[in-house]
């Protein structure tokens, strides 16, 4: 049984009074779905009810449809868009050390958002807000399966027959019309094939070209996978960088993330045509092929040296300090940022494999939550197939050896659809695409005319190389093919300032 809730922002403010509680907006909501039982915890959902004087919050076991919360002396209020909530907070400041985690990942980590003040609230959680206060207790986490002692070969074949059945879940769900954001990679194939096997119909498989200078390997790999599954393929052009895109973007996922304009397209697609539902391959490669699993970060973890690690994830500082200018960057510096991070790397320091949780809860989980359920979740439902319980339990119920050569989930698709084995995947090493100089000069003129109406003295970002930079794309096209990435942030800590001013 499905059970999907509804769009939109969700805010409820309360306020105390002399009265009591007073509560304005939504009193009652629910976005996302569940997953079986009304009253349990699978899936991705969030939902609350206020009356009595009370609040009444639950999300799924992995939180990982986004809900927000802002508390003051006054004020208690949660929302799914943090920019409601930054409306009626009374600090309207950047969080320096959320930002030097950003500034360097280009994503939020734990309960981390851009504002001060403002969290994210945490998975599997019970919320309560009355008279006696605020109670959050994560009563209902998603729990890591116990260590197994199969096979590797028999936990590819267990892996694919578990994933298998949790497609088939879907198949009396009711949905009219389903897509699958396709890409050249393992998590959403193996989605289109356990459909294609389940007979569920898939209206079209959705793909962008890449964003130059990365190689268009999505697209030509995902339209030889369409052509083999006998699936309709739609593909979506987009330039290098596009402010407009980034500015929306960066608006309609309150600031949380930053790459993600490239779906942009993807988003406005399904609205306009009536989706009610995608599958997303979300979590698979954190859960299945090792992603961001080395040996040297899972040595260093039973070691305990976690600050090794996140000098190691973070990497060099490259343009940074004169991205932010020289105060800056000794405000939101190097060290901050280790710290924060290796404290958020601790807490799962008693996992059985604790870079693979790591990077679920925060790499997935925020990152990835912000592109599902800020930006695709507008009127179609985005469900989330690797977060299915027995595909988690079982998963990280298996040693990480198994993951460190990152075949293990190239494999069990392999074995389980030898039809689609011959199917090739994304070269990583393809030549780079190139900017039309047409293009180049047309998105340079429009950032650089935005920076010099927004940027100036007290700017997060330094003018001088943002607009340098800008004018040097102008004169020369293929500077501008190169190194067009280093505008994202930028626009970001530029498009924010206006949002706090």
């Amino acid at each position: 049984m499905i059970h999907r809730g509804e769009f939109g922002t969700r805010t409820i403010i309360i306020k105390k009074t002399a009265q009591g509680l007073k509560a304005t907006g939504d009193l009652n909501a629910f976005m996302g779905y569940k997953l079986g039982d009304k009253d349990g915890y699978h899936g991705v959902f969030a939902q609350w009810d206020f009356h009595d004087g009370r609040l009444e919050f639950i999300n799924d076991e992995f939180g990982f449809f986004p809900i927000y919360y802002y508390q003051d002396d006054e004020v208690f209020a949660i929302s799914n868009a943090p920019l409601e909530l930054l409306k009626i907070s009374k600090v309207k400041e950047l969080d320096v050390s959320s930002m030097s985690i950003f500034l360097r990942m280009e994503m939020y980590l734990g309960d981390m958002t851009p504002f001060k003040g403002i969290k994210v609230l945490p998975p599997g959680l019970t919320l309560t807000y009355d008279e006696n206060g605020l109670s959050m207790v994560q009563d209902h986490l998603a729990k890591e399966g116990e260590r197994s002692d199969i096979s590797v070969e028999d936990a590819r074949k267990k892996f694919a027959e578990l994933f298998q059945k949790a497609i088939e879940k879907y198949k009396d769900a009711g949905f009219k019309k389903i897509g699958v954001p396709l890409s050249g990679g393992r998590d959403s194939r193996h989605i289109l094939f356990a459909l294609n096997k389940a007979d569920i119909d898939v209206h079209s498989a959705l793909t962008t070209y890449a964003q130059a200078p990365k190689p268009d390997q999505d697209a030509i790999v995902a339209s030889e996978v369409t052509k083999a599954v006998g699936v309709n393929h739609v593909l979506f052009d987009q330039p290098a960088i596009s402010l407009e895109q980034e500015l929306e973007k960066n608006r309609i996922a309150n600031f949380i993330a930053l790459h993600h304009s490239w779906i942009v397209p993807i988003a406005r697609y399904l609205e306009e045509n009536e989706f009610d539902v995608i599958f997303d391959g979300l979590c698979g490669g954190t859960l299945s092929a090792g992603e961001f699993l080395t040996k040297e970060r899972y040595d260093l973890y039973k070691q305990g040296k976690f600050e090794e690690i996140a000098d190691e994830v973070l990497g060099d500082d490259g343009y940074l300090e004169k991205m932010i200018g020289e105060e800056n960057y000794k405000i939101y510096n190097r060290d901050l940022a280790i710290k924060t991070f290796a404290a958020e790397l601790e807490k799962h320091k008693n996992s059985d494999n604790p870079i693979a949780q790591f990077s679920l809860w925060n790499m997935s989980r925020r990152s990835g939550g912000a592109s599902s359920w800020m930006i695709l979740h507008r009127k179609t439902h985005v469900i989330a197939p690797f977060l299915d319980p027995e595909v988690y339990e079982f998963l990280t119920s298996l040693p990480p050896e198994y993951f460190l050569d990152y075949s293990f989930h190239t494999k069990a698709i392999a074995e389980y659809y030898p039809e689609f084995a011959h199917l090739p995947y994304e070269n990583k090493g393809a030549p780079r695409k190139k900017v039309k100089f047409s293009e180049a000069v047309t998105q340079s003129l429009k950032i650089l005319w935005f920076y010099l109406k927004n940027l100036g003295n007290g700017s997060l970002a330094s003018s001088w190389f943002a607009i340098t930079r800008t004018i040097k794309g102008i004169v020369f096209p293929s500077y501008y093919n190169q190194e067009n990435s280093l505008h994202y942030i930028p626009i970001y800590l530029t498009y924010i300032e206006k949002y706090l001013k």
